[in-house]
């Protein structure tokens, strides 16, 4: 992976959450981590580089009540996870709205 050049710690997630692109609706992969600066991806194949994408994940019931997280990312980075068939990414939040950036930011920090 890619030196580190976050501002914000990240925060690993207590339950697994998958991520799917708004455009397709399709599954992108399962969200790993995330800040207020990005978040972290793996997924079943490997993401193309310096993409814009628009990205949705359903929240658990008991957190944000339910409702949906979208971000707008860029990808900055892609590694193949060793010893398995997934990959690594690294997406840099680009946009989102303030209710959604509140919610990071009491789950990151």
């Amino acid at each position: 992976m890619e030196n580190e050049r976050r501002k914000h710690n990240r925060n690993k997630l207590d339950q697994l959450m998958e991520l799917f692109d708004v455009s397709t609706d399709s599954r992108l992969g399962t969200l790993v981590n995330i800040s207020l600066d990005g978040i972290m991806v793996l997924s079943p194949s490997p993401v193309p580089l310096n993409k814009v994408w628009q990205l949705k994940v359903a929240l658990p019931s008991e957190t944000k009540d339910g409702k949906t997280l979208i971000l707008g990312v860029e990808s900055l980075w892609c590694d193949s996870a060793p010893n398995v068939d997934l990959y690594w990414s690294g997406f840099q939040i680009i946009d989102i709205s303030d209710e959604d950036l509140e919610w990071i930011s009491k789950v990151a920090f």
